[in-house]
Formats: structure tokens, sequence, C-alpha cells
């Protein structure tokens, strides 16, 4: 008992020694932020780790850390990036995590300990190094058991001939060239879906068009065969129209059919995205009682709800024996961090509640944009599971 009391004494001692370390440089704005980030990216917390050293470079897109720890030197890469709609204020973080090897790790060490960077104070301690609102910020971090330091770099190469810039410049040089970080970095941002918005978060924003036309099949367990087409029309000449038209046949060999045309207005007032829609269908089944040919007109308006969901209100005509008239819904919600659209139709008539409920995966492969769907429709006494596979042009 008195050995594990020593034992627990001593590890909470050490913990309250680890979580005073004294930390130096230039901690007044982003300290906390790249603190939390790291946290985020799971690297090392340099507040409370005893590592003999530890080391880490933040560059645009990509962290590169180094740990040494009883003669042992490793290293990590994390490319990482910011993603988002362009309606979104929120934005997800996807990173990719790289154990380089050994020879690398040792490389990096080398680096680091012959350079000199680590005697050189922050930009603000450096008589003549401007600051700026863009540019690029490199920021550096180091630790051993004791004491952290936090460095911030801003634009070296804006600084003309400051000899500390270039000292700088220097050592980044050496460590890209070593670490091949420009090669691992194009490898990442390659491999990311072709959809959205990106940013590494310093003012510069990449974003992927709606592909212009997308082509692809379309069936169902009764319809087995089918197609669907989709155009998106965001100017016509000189004029912004922002209109998207898609137009689907499915069909089997006892002359059953459905067809769909469906059109989709975008209106953007006062910073609020609105919505107008109109759907014609036309359907041959013999699969419904009493019935052969069925024509649907529906008409809709809606709003973004928020920056990922979508509400469409409207009525439904239906011809058919008896000519009816309902309510229609339309609700989308985007999960942007899986591309998984999720979507719902309904049209409430007097007896009945017609409606659809499926998703949407969107996938880049080889830089083609590619959606998978699922669907179910109840329509009348009609059951029907429908799948999709299409791809843009």
């Amino acid at each position: 008992m008195k050995h594990f009391t020593i034992l627990v004494l001593s590890f909470l001692y050490i913990n309250a020694f680890a979580q005073n370390k004294e930390i130096k440089g230039d901690t007044a704005f982003v300290y906390e932020y790249y603190k939390e980030f790291a946290e985020e990216l799971q690297l090392t917390n340099f507040s409370t780790s005893q590592n003999d050293f530890s080391f880490r470079l933040w560059n645009l897109g990509h962290v590169v850390e180094l740990v040494v720890h009883n003669d042992s030197v490793s290293a990590q890469l994390v490319n990482y990036i910011y993603r988002f709609n362009r309606k979104d204020t929120k934005r997800d973080t996807i990173s990719s995590k790289i154990q380089l090897d050994s020879a690398k790790a040792l490389s990096f060490y080398q680096i680091i300990t012959h350079s000199g960077i680590l005697d050189l104070p922050s930009d603000n301690q450096i008589e003549g190094w401007a600051q700026g609102l863009d540019g690029i910020t490199y920021n550096i971090e180091y630790a051993n058991s004791k004491t952290q330091w936090f460095k911030n770099y801003w634009t070296p190469t804006a600084q003309k001939s400051l000899p500390e810039a270039l000292f700088v410049i220097n050592f980044l040089e050496q460590v890209f060239d070593s670490l091949d970080l420009e090669t691992y970095n194009a490898a990442f941002k390659e491999q990311l879906p072709h959809r959205g918005c990106y940013t590494f978060g310093e003012g510069l924003i990449h974003c992927y068009a709606m592909s212009v036309i997308s082509i692809g099949y379309y069936g169902s367990t009764k319809l087995p065969f089918g197609y669907e087409v989709s155009k998106y029309f965001g100017k016509i000449g000189k004029l912004r129209t922002n209109i998207g038209i898609m137009f689907s046949h499915q069909f089997d060999r006892f002359n059953n059919c459905d067809i769909s045309i469906y059109t989709l207005k975008n209106l953007l007032i006062k910073k609020h995205k609105y919505f107008l829609a109109y759907n014609y269908r036309i359907r041959k089944l013999n699969f419904i009682e009493n019935e052969n040919t069925l024509t649907n007109h529906k008409v809709y308006s809606g709003l973004q709800v928020n920056n990922n969901l979508n509400f469409l209100i409207g009525f439904d005509y239906l011809i058919a024996n008896q000519d009816q008239w309902g309510l229609s819904f339309i609700a989308n919600q985007s999960i942007s961090k899986i591309d998984i659209d999720l979507f719902g139709k309904a049209s409430l008539f007097q007896d009945r509640l017609d409606y659809q409920i499926g998703a949407n995966k969107y996938l880049s492969i080889k830089n083609i944009s590619t959606t998978f769907g699922l669907e179910y429709e109840q329509f009348m006494d009609f059951r029907n599971l429908k799948f999709s596979l299409s791809v843009g042009i």
C-alpha cells in the first residue's frame, strides 16, 4: 500500500509539473487556436508531454511534427483542409496523417538542430519584420520537458532582404525538399471529393462547380430499365438563370413506364435562397387496379431553412379516372461531412398519402463526379424500390 501511495503521488507530481511548463515566444494571438487545432488533429500535447524534444512546423495545409524520446526519433505529417458548401458558415476539417520513415525523421531532426532555427526569435521581436493581413504565416512550436516555445513568421518572402527572413526561407526550403512535403500535399488534394468549397484558412477559396450535365442509369424493382439526364443552366448567354432540369424514364418489357420532367429555379433575395419548381410526371402502370395512365402536375415554392436543409410546399394535381387535388411537400437534408443528401417527397390527398424517401451519395472517382441513389416510393397501392447511378460530364 505504501508503494502504491508513493506511485500515485509521483504521478500527480509529474502531471502537475507538466501542466505548468513555461511558455515562451509569441502567444498573444494565435497560440490558443493552434493548441486547440493540434488537439483536434490528435497531435502531441506539448504542454504536458515529457518527451526529450518535440517540434512542429505549421504551414498552409499541413503540419509536420517530430518527437525525440529516449534516443528514438519519429516524425509524422498531417495534411489538412477545411471544407464547406457555398452558403455554409460551418466548415469541416478533412485531414490525413502519414508516419514518415526513420530516414526522413532523422533528416528533419538534423535540419532543426543544425540550422539554428531554435535560436531565432519570433517575428514580432525582429526589427524590420513587416506584418500584413494576407500572405502566409509559418508557425513553429517546440518543447522539452520543462519549457515550450511558440513562434510566428509572417510571409518571409515579403521581407525584402532581411537576414532573418532569408534564414527562415532557407530553413523552410531544406525541410520541404528533405521531406518532399509538396508531393504528399498534392496527393492529399487529389483524392478530395470534387464537390463543395475548400480553403486552408487564409483567404484562398477553391470551389468545384456543379456538373453542368449528368447522365446515368435509373431503374427499379418494378421497372428495371431506365435512364436519367440532368442539366444545370447557370447562365444562358449573359443572363443568369440558375435553372436545373432533370428528365427520367423507367420502363419494363410489358409496356409499363414512368416518365418525369422536373425543373427547379434558384432565387437569391436579400442573401436568402428561395426555390420555384415544377414536376410533370406520366405513368402507365398495369400494376395499379382500375388505373392505366396517371398524370401528375406539381408546382412548388420553398426556401433554404438553414445551410443544409431545403423545404418546398405546393400542390399536386393528379389526372386519373378520378382527378384529385392534394398538398405536396419536398424536404432535402444535406450531410456535407459524408457527402450524402437525404430527401423526402409527399403528396397528401383526401384518402391517402403518396410518398418517396431516399438518399444520394456523392463520390469523386478519378476526378469524375459520381452519384449513387437509393429510393423507396409508395403511390396508391404501388410500391417500388429504385436505384440510380449517374456521372457528371
